[in-house]
């Protein structure tokens, strides 16, 4: 499902951020990556979905092979993808429905299936009420839950949540970790970043630490 071989990156002339990163995750597993701040998870994300590129090394997602894709074939990848990133993204003239809805319409779902699957996701979310709402109207935690429904909506095979919990109150942290959960046991193959684990249950649990990455002993 996911591959990486011997992948290196670094900006400029700092040290690399990654240095000779290996890993192979398998269809329906659930990983913890977890890290300092600025030890190179969300880079090693942005690799995976292809909005950065790696210096050296092989990347293998879902089929694609991004040694030999090009950049119009990043859409077609993404489709097979959530990515929940610490900006939401979110189009703010659109309503929260809207912006849920929206993944569903670009791969072509019917209408009627898209309002049974956005009011499922939303009620799951307890989002429902807030449906009408634009997301400059909605505090923080709760664009974040959008975000998270909106990954989530079209049931990827492949979900990538970067820190989906960071800086917020328990409460929200629970919706949006029970959301994810629920995804894996689907069968979406998850990756989710964090500070320290265990977040929730994972099949493993990774630490990313001086550009490398080492099992991580579970408690």
């Amino acid at each position: 499902m996911i591959r990486l071989f011997h992948v290196y990156k670094r900006y400029g002339e700092y040290p690399p951020v990654l240095s000779d990163v290996s890993l192979q995750v398998e269809k329906g597993e659930c990983i913890l990556l977890v890290g300092k701040s600025g030890a190179g998870k969300t880079t090693l994300l942005k690799l995976l979905y292809a909005e950065e590129r790696a210096d050296r090394g092989r990347i293998v997602v879902a089929g694609y092979s991004f040694s030999e894709m090009t950049r119009s074939a990043v859409p077609m990848l993404r489709q097979k993808m959530g990515i929940i990133c610490h900006e939401t993204h979110l189009i703010n003239r659109k309503t929260v429905f809207e912006n849920v809805a929206l993944p569903l319409q670009i791969i072509g779902i019917p209408r009627n299936d898209i309002k049974r699957r956005v009011y499922d996701t939303l009620q799951a979310a307890k989002l429902y009420h807030r449906r009408d709402h634009y997301p400059p109207h909605l505090s923080n935690g709760e664009r974040q839950l959008v975000s998270v429904a909106r990954a989530i909506v079209k049931q990827p095979p492949i979900l990538l949540a970067d820190e989906p919990t960071r800086n917020l109150d328990t409460d929200l942290s629970w919706i949006i970790l029970e959301r994810l959960k629920q995804a894996h046991i689907a069968g979406t193959t998850l990756i989710v970043t964090g500070h320290r684990g265990p977040l929730f249950p994972a099949t493993r649990c990774i630490r990313l630490q001086n550009g490398s990455l080492t099992p991580e002993e579970r408690s």
